[in-house]
């Protein structure tokens, strides 16, 4: 038999201790008891702990960027914007009442400028506004809770200046 020269002899006994060292690590590991969890309950393993730290985390990373210094966000969130309140449409006025041939009545209904003039019948909408009754000389319109009796005749002397 050939003797062992120092150098396998070396390799060896390194690859033996690694090996070993290997195996005591892997048992330690594969052993070890999880780390206690004070939300831990019944029924709850380490795996649903590492979910929630998963979830809590990831709106962290998204928030501020990772790469800066303090990792302040980069929108800090402020107060919320107040809403800009909604101009309401001045109501219509009443040009006319049509009467069809099948006796049904239709009023003709302009906004501020006569280029906005519309023919409806009841239960038409000009804007925000709904036509809820056409009468002889009369058409009562609504817009939400508001109600408006609009006559035929000549305009008030305001409406006249504009």
């Amino acid at each position: 038999m050939k003797p062992i020269s120092a150098t396998t002899l070396w390799v060896l006994t390194n690859l033996a201790v690694w090996a070993g060292g290997s195996a005591v690590l892997w048992s330690m590991l594969v052993a070890a008891p999880a780390p206690a969890d004070p939300d831990a309950g019944p029924g709850r393993s380490p795996t649903d702990t590492a979910v929630r730290l998963a979830e809590a985390s990831a709106g962290a990373l998204t928030s501020a960027p990772v790469f800066s210094r303090g990792r302040a966000p980069i929108n800090p969130p402020g107060p919320e914007p107040a809403a800009a309140p909604v101009a309401l449409e001045a109501p219509p006025r009443l040009v006319g009442i049509l009467r069809g041939p099948d006796g049904a009545r239709r009023a003709v209904l302009e906004g501020r400028d006569a280029a906005a003039r519309r023919t409806l019948s009841e239960h038409g909408e000009f804007g925000d506004w709904q036509v809820r009754e056409i009468r002889a000389k009369t058409v009562l319109i609504t817009r939400g809770t508001d109600a408006l009796e609009l006559r035929l005749g000549p305009a008030a002397p305001d409406e006249r200046a504009q």
